[in-house]
């Protein structure tokens, strides 16, 4: 008889690939549901049990972001200051690449989740790309870069996941351990947006460079981005977006000032227990924007990305559930049997890069590796949790341009020209594998200590 654990881990593996397969299919739906059957079913427990694996304090975080960015978003702030930013370049075409990385980069650092940044920025990006005769490759690369470079911000969706997992485990990662999000997110930015803008440079970018760093665009050949700028009655600013870049101000100050060095013991005690979890400035904003009727919350609601959440949800409970049965010993077991002190960085972030390749780096990946953590730590003396943290992080994310991934995919159906995007769904793809090797190899040398 097969054991349930074993059972467990293949039907997490289906779940997975069904997910991959069929675009219609919720993997985090399905892992909510089977973590009932096997729970039921399988080991007899009641409701109750099965429910202490809800992750309550990631929802509760994911969901005050994902409405108070859904707000902003709802009365077209975000859209208004992404096109004053690319308006501030002028018409000169050799800023149009620098400008999408920067504004990519700057929204998700922010905590726009990076699926809704690149949804927003590569349709302008892609068709700003035909116009100044850029390849969509590049701007696509770019754009990936960017978002998932930045994605490891306190405020975004995947430095949420981490800090959800230090908070949980902190005491398992070892006594020395010390979880620095910010120098996470510099280290993602540093490699992924260094890896992006080198494919940038080996790729025809240098050739591009020299060959548009004079020209301007013209009315004639970019008619849209013309008439599109600040002055056009469309996009102006008015008192809600005014209320609302106020309101979002007041936020990053909230929960950037009282962790600055010298500014901590300005910040009473309570104004710190405000601000420790992002999720309570978060509802604050969104009460403050709601009371003051700058933005619709109904029509917000509707903004905000559910899908992305039960995936995230559901894989999360279902693995904490699997892990509570040692369903997922055989896994990591595996890995380590195959590893060493210095081996472990380039084979645990590799597992990640080949799975995110074709999943969700922050839905799947993320959930299902990063418990794994506390048995290297263990098992595996020497190793630092931080540095392991880090490398399945950025190699996960490394891969997101594949078409197969959500941020890839994105890009292709935001390219104005359809008959092109069998040709980039091609090349991103090669890009995406080839990353995975690249990512593991990264991550391996920059965190293994051997040099």
């Amino acid at each position: 008889m097969i054991p349930i654990g074993t059972v467990i881990l293949i039907t997490l593996g289906t779940i997975i690939a069904l997910s991959a397969f069929f675009s219609k299919i919720n993997a985090g739906i399905l892992a909510i549901a089977s973590a009932f059957l096997f729970g039921t079913l399988g080991f007899g427990v009641d409701a109750a049990t099965i429910l202490s694996s809800f992750p309550t304090s990631l929802v509760f975080i994911l969901l005050g972001l994902s409405l108070f960015f859904a707000m902003l978003t709802e009365n077209g702030t975000i859209e208004r200051v992404t096109q004053l930013l690319l308006n501030g370049i002028g018409g000169r075409v050799l800023f149009v690449p620098i400008v999408v990385f920067a504004l990519a980069a700057l929204l998700t650092t922010f905590g726009v989740n990076n699926i809704a940044v690149t949804a927003l920025v590569a349709p302008i990006a892609m068709k700003l790309a035909k116009d100044i005769s850029f390849s969509p490759f590049l701007m696509a690369i770019l754009i990936v870069g960017a978002v998932n470079g930045a994605s490891f911000s306190p405020v975004s969706l995947s430095g949420t996941i981490i800090q959800n997992y230090v908070d949980s485990n902190g005491t398992a990662l070892g006594p020395h351990f010390k979880f620095e999000p910010w120098k996470l997110f510099a280290l993602s930015l540093g490699i992924q947006g260094g890896v992006a803008i080198l494919g940038f440079h080996i790729f025809g970018g240098t050739q591009w460079i020299r060959a548009n760093s004079r020209i301007r665009m013209s009315v004639e050949k970019n008619q849209k981005f013309e008439k599109n700028k600040i002055t056009d009655p469309g996009l102006q600013f008015h008192r809600k977006h005014y209320a609302s870049i106020a309101i979002f101000f007041l936020f990053v100050l909230s929960i950037m000032a009282p962790n600055v060095t010298f500014l901590k013991e300005s910040f009473s005690h309570s104004f710190h227990l405000l601000t420790e979890n992002v999720a309570i400035p978060a509802f604050i904003g969104v009460t403050l924007l709601m009371l003051l009727g700058v933005s619709d919350l109904s029509r917000a609601l509707k903004l905000i990305p559910w899908e992305t959440i039960l995936l995230v949800i559901g894989m999360s409970m279902f693995i904490d559930f699997a892990g509570r049965n040692d369903a997922l010993t055989p896994m990591w077991q595996g890995i380590v049997h195959r590893s060493n002190r210095e081996s472990v960085y380039f084979f645990f972030p590799l597992a990640g890069a080949v799975l995110s390749t074709f999943s969700s780096s922050s839905g799947i990946v993320l959930p299902l590796f990063l418990p794994m953590v506390n048995d290297f730590v263990l098992h595996l003396p020497g190793v630092d949790a931080m540095n392991l943290i880090s490398a399945l992080s950025i190699a996960s994310h490394l891969v997101d341009s594949s078409p197969l991934s959500t941020l890839g995919a994105l890009c292709v159906a935001a390219l104005p020209d359809v008959a092109s995007r069998s040709r980039l769904f091609r090349s991103l793809l090669a890009w995406g594998l080839g990353l995975i090797l690249v990512g593991a190899g990264l991550c391996w040398v920059l965190f293994s200590g051997i040099f």
